[in-house]
């Protein structure tokens, strides 16, 4: 017997749309592995967020004459995720600190801190 010819056109056109239909939601995971981070407490957060986190503390920094203190709720903040900070002074001499790593130094030549910003790190 003859195959009918709508009904082969109709099976061609589904597995097309379920084939587009996977690489669309594989497309998407994709992009949103891409631009998300993990917390250290493993919480999904989008890859800006260290920037953002970073630009809006220093609303928590308060100078107090040649004091530095940093508020109670950015210290509630560092503690929540884990975060250690060390703040220079102009000449790169470490004028406060809060959970800062044990291989941080507590004076940064201006060599070291170009390097620490264009890489990250410094040897």
């Amino acid at each position: 017997m003859k195959k009918s010819g709508y009904r082969t056109i109709y099976h061609i056109y589904l597995i097309f749309f379920l084939s587009m239909l996977g690489a669309l939601i594989a497309a998407i995971v994709i992009f949103c592995l891409l631009i998300t981070v993990r917390t250290p407490d493993g919480a999904a957060m989008r890859s800006d967020w260290p920037k953002i986190f970073t630009e809006n503390f220093g609303t928590q920094i308060f100078f107090n004459g040649d004091q530095v203190q940093v508020g109670q709720k950015g210290i509630e903040q560092l503690q929540e995720y884990g975060i250690g900070l060390q703040i220079l002074n102009g000449s790169g001499q470490e004028i406060f600190s809060y959970h800062k790593p044990e291989q941080a130094a507590a004076v940064y030549s201006d060599a070291a801190l170009l390097q620490l910003g264009q890489t990250g790190g410094y040897k």
